[in-house]
C-alpha cells in the first residue's frame, strides 16, 4: 500500500511539474511576442492625430520602409513625402529631425511631438497615436462604416451615410462630402489605410482613412472652405 501511495505521489508531482513548465513556456513565448523591436519598423505604419493648434484633429500617417525611410501622409494632402528616420535608442526615433516618437517595450507610442522647422516655437502635440502592424491582405475590403464627419467646432457635417469599400479595392464613386465627389482610386497603405482625393469644382480635397482598433479614423481637408473635418467611423456588421 505504501508503494502504491508513493507511486501516486510521484505521478502527481510529475504532472504538476510538467504543467508548471508548460505554463512558464507559454508565458515566455508571450513575453517574446510582445517585445517590440525598433529595428523592424518597416513592418508597421504609424497613425497619429493632432491634439492642439490648427489643424486640430488632423491625421499624420507614416509608412515605415526599409533603410530607415518613411513615407508621410497628412490630412492636408501632403501625400508620399519621403522622410528619413534615425533610431536614437531602443525606444526613440527622430523623423527628419522634426518628429520625436517614443515607444514602450510593447511598441505602444507613449509620446509624439512634431516641431515645424518653419515655426520652431510652435511644437505640435498628438492625443492619439498607434503603431499598426502591416497586413498582407486588405483589411478594409468589403467592409462598411457609418459615415459621419465633424467640423472643427464639433458640429456635424450632413449628411450621414454608409461608406463601403469595394471587395477588390476602393473607389467610392457617388459619395460626397460638402459637395466634393470622390471619383478617383484611393492608395492603399499597409493594407490598413487609404489616402485619396475628391474633386469639387476647380479644387481638390484630400482624405486620410486608417483602421485603428476596429474604427475607421478619418481626416478630410476641404480646400474650398479651408477647414479640416474629422471623424471616427463605426463598422456596420
Amino acid at each position: 500500500m505504501k508503494k502504491i501511495l508513493h507511486l501516486i505521489a510521484l505521478l502527481l508531482m510529475t504532472v504538476i511539474t510538467l504543467a508548471l513548465t508548460a505554463s512558464c513556456n507559454k508565458d515566455g513565448e508571450k513575453d517574446k511576442e510582445e517585445t517590440f523591436d525598433i529595428n523592424k519598423l518597416s513592418e508597421y505604419i504609424l497613425f497619429a492625430r493632432r491634439d492642439d493648434g490648427n489643424p486640430k484633429n488632423s491625421i499624420r500617417l507614416y509608412d515605415f520602409k526599409a533603410g530607415n525611410e518613411a513615407m508621410m501622409f497628412t490630412g492636408g494632402g501632403n501625400f508620399n513625402a519621403q522622410q528619413v528616420y534615425t533610431i536614437v535608442d531602443n525606444n526613440t526615433i527622430m523623423i527628419s529631425n522634426t518628429s520625436k516618437i517614443v515607444f514602450d517595450q510593447q511598441g505602444n507610442v507613449t509620446s509624439m511631438i512634431y516641431n515645424n522647422p518653419d515655426n520652431p516655437d510652435a511644437a505640435q502635440t498628438y492625443k492619439q497615436f498607434k503603431l499598426i502592424k502591416k497586413h498582407t491582405i486588405d483589411q478594409l475590403a468589403g467592409k462598411s462604416f457609418r459615415f459621419r464627419y465633424y467640423n472643427p467646432d464639433g458640429s456635424l457635417v450632413p449628411p450621414e451615410h454608409t461608406y463601403t469599400f469595394a471587395a477588390n479595392g476602393s473607389k467610392p464613386e457617388g459619395q460626397t462630402i460638402n459637395g466634393a465627389l470622390r471619383n478617383s482610386d484611393y492608395t492603399l497603405i499597409g493594407n490598413v489605410a487609404y489616402v485619396g482625393s475628391a474633386n469639387k469644382g476647380g479644387t481638390t480635397d484630400y482624405e486620410v482613412l486608417v483602421l485603428v482598433n476596429g474604427k475607421l479614423e478619418a481626416s478630410y481637408r476641404d480646400n474650398t472652405e479651408s477647414v479640416y473635418l474629422y471623424g471616427s467611423f463605426e463598422e456596420l456588421k
